[in-house]
Parts: structure tokens; C-alpha cells; sequence
């Protein structure tokens, strides 16, 4: 289940780098669901970034959340892998 997340949230950050596109990280985040590994325990940023991938690009983009939340988000979400 970590590896599933882990991959997910290497995403994301592949995303806010411009190495990755919004749709590649939308399945990985429908991926977490494939691997069970989208319940949460509490406040989390991955369930955070995993609820806004969650979106894909043909959803209107004022319901996206903006780079700089899905940037804030990261590092947060990183410590909750360790």
C-alpha cells in the first residue's frame, strides 16, 4: 500500500516539475483506489493531493486546485510516507 502512495505522490511532484501531465497523475491516483490504498487515517496531504487528482483535465479547471496548493501540499505528503 506505502509503494502505491509513494508512487503516487512521486507523481505529483513529477507534475509541479513539469515532468508529468495532470491526466497521467489523475490515474495514479485512481490507481490508490485499484490498490486499496486510498483510506486515510485522519488530516492527510496524500488523501489531500489524492482527492484533487482525482479530477481529470476535462473537469472545469476553477475546480482544480492551483499549482501552488498542490506545491504546499508535497512535503507534507512526503513525511507522511516516512
Amino acid at each position: 500500500m506505502n509503494d502505491a502512495r509513494k508512487h503516487f505522490v512521486e507523481a505529483v511532484r513529477g507534475y509541479t516539475e513539469g515532468k508529468m501531465d495532470w491526466d497521467s497523475v489523475h490515474e495514479r491516483s485512481l490507481g490508490l483506489i485499484e490498490a486499496n490504498a486510498d483510506e486515510f487515517e485522519g488530516d492527510s496531504a496524500i488523501q489531500a493531493l489524492h482527492f484533487i487528482f482525482l479530477a481529470d483535465s476535462r473537469d472545469d479547471p476553477q475546480f482544480r486546485a492551483d499549482d501552488s496548493e498542490i506545491k504546499e501540499l508535497i512535503p507534507k505528503a512526503e513525511r507522511e510516507l516516512t
